[in-house]
């Protein structure tokens, strides 16, 4: 889960710099996207599986 919330940290950080929305860098933007977006996937799935698990609150 830290390892998720690290990478989805980094994502986002690169995500706020304003020039990685230049039109030559668009790859660059694009996989960020993806970074996060795959981030946030692996996040929700480790709730959902910790929401289900005996003992979760």
């Amino acid at each position: 889960m830290e390892k998720l919330n690290a990478q989805l940290a980094q994502a986002e950080e690169k995500l706020g710099d304003s020039e990685l929305y230049d039109q030559s860098r668009k790859a660059e933007l694009t996989a960020c996207l993806q970074q996060q977006a795959s981030a946030k996937s692996g996040l929700e799935e480790v709730r959902n599986g910790m929401a289900g698990s005996p003992g979760a609150a």
